[in-house]
């Protein structure tokens, strides 16, 4: 009776598994066609969709997109080697598998394996240097509530060119979640690294190499969030001149963006861990600068006004509209206008952290740069160098200890630096407190100074 049972449970699901199938085929069929519409209309005509090919069957389907690339120096770089049937065509392969649960690997409404459609001679030249046709894979797997996630899948591949030289690419695993509209934008992921092995024996290493982020569209152009890089380690052994082998631990690129619908905030990190160079040795650098009070509005029309700008650039000069001398001198009256919005409300340049640090001391620059008082005179009909220049108001405090002055890290300019250091704290250009030299740099109305003592005429 228990047997009888599960077998009419089962043969009863096969139909709902059918019609959910069938459900999930047209939807997943329809978000592909916006999504590549998106495409389209995103790359304002460079990218256009010239043909399309499907396959249907019943739980899985495949198609071939022909894309067509309108783009002068897109199309000089694909005719050394087109994809497709013309020189500036390639063709995108999908296969589909559609959900509830697509080919049993995933929950969704469909995964999606795309790949660029190689020649034959195409494909022989990637396996004669990576060992396979496929060093990338990618997969989409489309969510039931309108979002999706992309995995970038990349295995390892033992690369051997002809020039004697050989590398070793130890994978990369990369996702990004999507919500509908492409609203957020997560990713997360990273790759264990990359060995170069030069014909001279020189060795290049970049090792635990990984990407963050998480963005939040907003005002249809720009993104605010968060997204930074890390590279566990950089190095270089050259055979012949081992002086000039370098290694650079813990490398960090990040970006953050604060957007609300007055102003645009974001700040940019540059740094690393230990650096090693020849005989020099720092603990630690820093490169941290951002900019700040940028009125929202005035930066999003000037973003849409440069990739307007850029797509009548490209545009073909048979169509009149790259060169038309009415809509150039349209474009400069409208970035003038949003140039001369943005400095009215004073952005402020800062710069949070630039130095470094070593086992003897730190040396550290802080400071921020503004403009005030800015008036449409200063730009129109022409720019007011002279006038702009006096509205700026740029401060900066610099500190470096005295033992990093003692062991400074760069043998060659040691002395130098001793010899410079002692006549600025002579002048009273550097300050002595505790065991730091500091000063406080200031250009305001037209003049620079230094601890309050004028600098140069």
């Amino acid at each position: 009776m228990k047997k009888v049972l599960i077998a009419a449970v089962v043969v009863a699901c096969v139909p709902l598994y059918c019609g959910a199938t069938w459900l999930c085929a047209n939807a997943t069929r329809a978000r592909i066609d916006q999504s590549l519409q998106r495409i389209a209309d995103q790359s304002r005509g460079m990218i256009k969709i010239a043909a399309k090919k499907t396959r249907n069957h019943f739980f899985t389907s495949s198609e071939d997109i022909t894309l067509e690339i309108d783009h002068p120096a897109l199309q000089l770089l694909m005719k050394s080697g087109a994809i497709g049937n013309a020189s500036n065509q390639f063709v995108i392969h999908n296969d589909i598998a559609y959900g509830p649960l697509p080919g049993l690997r995933s929950i969704g409404v469909a995964r999606v394996e795309t790949s660029v459609v190689l020649t034959d001679e195409q494909r022989k030249k990637l396996i004669e240097i990576f060992g396979t046709s496929t060093p990338v894979r990618i997969f989409t797997t489309f969510g039931y509530f309108g979002n999706s996630y992309v995995d970038v899948i990349s295995p390892r591949l033992d690369i051997r060119p002809k020039d004697g030289s050989t590398a070793t690419w130890k994978g990369l695993n990369l996702r990004f979640s999507i919500a509908p509209d492409a609203r957020d934008v997560s990713f997360s992921g990273g790759s264990p690294g990359l060995v170069v092995n030069g014909k001279d024996r020189s060795v290049f290493q970049m090792n635990d190499i990984r990407f963050k982020g998480a963005l939040q569209r907003k005002f249809d152009v720009l993104f605010d969030g968060e997204e930074t890089l890390k590279i566990g380690a950089i190095s270089f052994q050259p055979q012949d001149k081992p002086e000039s082998s370098f290694a650079i631990n813990d490398v960090v690129y990040g970006i953050k963006s604060a957007i609300n619908t007055d102003f645009l905030n974001a700040s940019a990190s540059v740094g690393s861990g230990k650096v090693s160079y020849q005989n020099v040795s720092v603990e630690e650098t820093h490169l941290d600068f951002g900019i700040n009070h940028l009125d929202t509005k005035a930066t999003v029309s000037l973003y849409k006004l440069l990739d307007e700008a850029r797509t009548r650039a490209i545009a073909s000069p048979a169509n009149g509209t790259a060169g038309n001398p009415a809509q150039v001198d349209d474009m400069k009256q409208r970035a003038t206008h949003d140039v001369l919005t943005l400095l009215q409300h004073a952005p402020v340049v800062a710069f949070n952290n630039i130095g470094f640090a070593t086992g003897n001391g730190i040396l550290k620059i802080t400071g921020t740069a503004t403009i005030n008082d800015v008036v449409e005179s200063d730009l129109l009909p022409t720019v007011q160098y002279d006038s702009l220049l006096r509205k700026i108001h740029a401060q900066s405090d610099i500190s470096i200890d005295q033992q990093l002055i003692d062991h400074w890290p760069i043998a060659e300019t040691a002395s130098a630096i001793k010899q410079q250091t002692a006549q600025l704290e002579a002048q009273g250009y550097l300050l002595r407190k505790g065991d730091k030299l500091q000063s406080h740099v200031e250009y305001k109305d037209g003049k620079l100074t230094a601890n309050g003592k004028p600098v140069g005429g």
